[in-house]
């Protein structure tokens, strides 16, 4: 992945006040706050549909579109049963930050995405290893099988002499 990569574009705006967040989240938005180091934090909105898609494919850095500024994600509340997003947090980054954070970015996901190529060929070596493994058992098997039923009808055969 090229460490140039823009933030993906992410549509927000001020919150609408007069909604409780769940009401919010009814109407199809996420319920959002941006801290930053300069001004105090403000209560956004993002939309839900738009966010999860996004935050699902592993992005984590946005441009919030409407607000004309460049954030990370930095904490995201999740219901355990329904899976829906109920608020997130972003951090403020500076542009000239936003280059090395698109980097660090990048890099983190193409290590996860190698880990998991890993993690795969291992999977399928150790399938392989156990399947080998059942068939030479099953072979071993089979072939001791023949060799005791002779042995009894040897025996058969020496005591009815």
């Amino acid at each position: 992945m090229s460490t140039s990569a823009k933030p993906i574009k992410l549509q927000a705006t001020e919150r609408d006040t007069t909604l409780n967040p769940r009401q919010l989240r009814a109407a199809g938005f996420v319920p959002a706050t941006i801290y930053s180091k300069d001004t105090d934090s403000r209560s956004i909105q993002v939309r839900a549909k738009e966010l999860a898609y996004q935050y699902g494919k592993g992005m984590r850095i946005f441009e919030l579109d409407g607000l004309k500024l460049i954030a990370r994600a930095q904490q995201i509340q999740v219901d355990p049963l329904s899976q829906q997003v109920l608020s997130i947090e972003f951090l403020e980054i500076n542009p000239e930050d936003a280059k090395a954070a698109m980097a660090a970015e990048a890099q983190r996901r193409a290590d996860e995405t190698a880990a998991l190529e890993e993690a795969k060929v291992q999977a399928r070596a150790n399938a392989k290893a156990a399947e080998s493994a059942a068939a030479a058992a099953e072979e071993e098997a089979s072939d001791s099988a023949p060799a005791e039923e002779s042995a009894a009808e040897a025996e058969k055969a020496t005591a009815t002499a």
